[in-house]
């Protein structure tokens, strides 16, 4: 589907992408979960090294890749040709994913750092792009969007600005709005919720 005019839907999702709005939700809500968890691992660092808990990196990687899970079932949702921001945007969340599932495989936190980074830039644009193309649920990706890159601009300039990377005020309300934009994308897949066509959706966008 790569547009159409006032009043055209997107089709109704099956069964098996529905599913993955589950993944979405718990994603979302498990988010602050994993910020909790690489905060504790990032605190065992020192000049020597980083201690390596493979439990901690399993609840730390289960949230990105219900979250890549979910970007997967969008897409498959909005029957379009995907542009350019869609495909920068799914490929960082899920190479996030990836590089979160091989810390917890290796029991290292070497990709920890990265795989943060890659799925709050991937994050950010996925929910740029979701708002601007129409192709999920507005409000949600807008949501999404701006958790995403004030979390990303707190923790990169964050300190020079008088803040630290702790949960202090404004990093809890970053994260409390990536994980309600997730949780909110991941339930309006699961509901199949109506999901009407802009008339600027195309695929030259």
């Amino acid at each position: 589907m790569t547009g159409g005019g006032p009043g055209t839907f997107y089709p109704e999702p099956s069964r098996t992408v529905r599913l993955a709005g589950i993944a979405g939700i718990a994603g979302g809500l498990l988010w602050p979960v994993t910020f909790i968890q690489l905060a504790s691992l990032a605190a065992t660092c020192t000049s020597a090294g980083c201690a390596s808990d493979r439990g901690a990196l399993a609840v730390a990687a289960f949230s990105p890749v219900c979250l890549a899970v979910t970007v997967l079932g969008l897409e498959l949702r909005a029957r379009r040709i995907p542009g350019m921001g869609d495909l920068v945007g799914d490929l960082t969340v899920g190479t996030s994913a990836a590089l979160f599932a091989l810390s917890f495989l290796i029991g290292s936190v070497g990709f920890v750092g990265p795989g943060l980074l890659l799925l709050l830039i991937g994050s950010a644009i996925f929910g740029a792009v979701g708002y601007r193309s129409g192709a999920r649920q507005r409000m949600a990706s807008a949501v999404v969007g701006i958790g995403a890159g004030g979390l990303l601009a707190l923790l990169l300039v964050g300190p020079f600005a008088g803040f630290g990377t702790a949960l202090e005020t404004p990093t809890i309300l970053a994260l409390v709005l990536v994980a309600f934009g997730w949780a909110w994308l991941g339930a309006h897949l699961l509901l199949a919720r109506p999901l009407p066509i802009l008339v600027r959706d195309s695929p030259e966008r």
